[in-house]
C-alpha cells in the first residue's frame, strides 16, 4: 500500500512538471504583444532618430501607427512559439522631410520581414520592450512600451 502511495506521489509530480512546461512563455505569448510601441532602433544598431516618433499599436490581429511621416494600418497574426508576420500593411501618402521618409522606408522593409517576437518585461520602472525578428532570430526592430 505504501508503495502505491509513493509511486502515485512520483507520477503526480511529474505530470505537474510536464504540465508547467506547456505553459506559454510570457517572452513569446501572443497576449503580450497587445499595446503601444514606440521603435527605439534598427537591427543595424542605429537608433531611430528621437525626433521622428515610429510608433506602432497592435491589437486584435490589427496594427496601426505612424511610420514617421504617415499613417499606417494592416494585420498581423501572432503565434504561440513567438511567431509573427505583418500583412497589408499600407500607408498614407503625405510628402515629408527626407531623413523622416527614409526611417519609415526602412522601418516599413524591415517590418515585412518579420517572422518573431520577443517580449521582455521591463525591471526596476523600466518599459518593457519588443523584438521583432527575422526568421533566423535576427532582432529587426527594437522596441519600447508607449508611455
Amino acid at each position: 500500500m505504501v508503495r502505491r502511495r509513493g509511486t502515485a506521489a512520483v507520477v503526480a509530480v511529474m505530470l505537474g512538471a510536464t504540465l508547467a512546461g506547456c505553459g506559454q512563455d510570457a517572452e513569446t505569448d501572443p497576449e503580450n504583444l497587445t499595446g503601444s510601441w514606440v521603435l527605439v532602433e534598427f537591427q543595424d544598431g542605429n537608433a531611430s532618430d528621437p525626433l521622428i516618433e515610429t510608433t506602432v499599436t497592435l491589437k486584435d490581429g490589427r496594427v496601426a501607427g505612424n511610420g514617421g511621416v504617415n499613417e499606417l494600418t494592416g494585420g498581423f497574426k501572432a503565434e504561440e512559439g513567438g511567431k509573427v508576420t505583418f500583412d497589408k500593411v499600407s500607408t498614407s501618402r503625405k510628402a515629408g522631410p527626407l531623413d523622416a521618409a527614409d526611417q519609415e522606408d526602412r522601418f516599413l522593409a524591415s517590418l515585412g520581414k518579420v517572422a518573431a517576437f520577443e517580449v521582455d518585461e521591463g525591471d526596476d520602472g523600466d518599459r518593457t520592450e519588443l523584438e521583432l525578428k527575422n526568421s533566423v532570430g535576427v532582432t529587426l526592430l527594437s522596441f519600447v512600451e508607449a508611455p
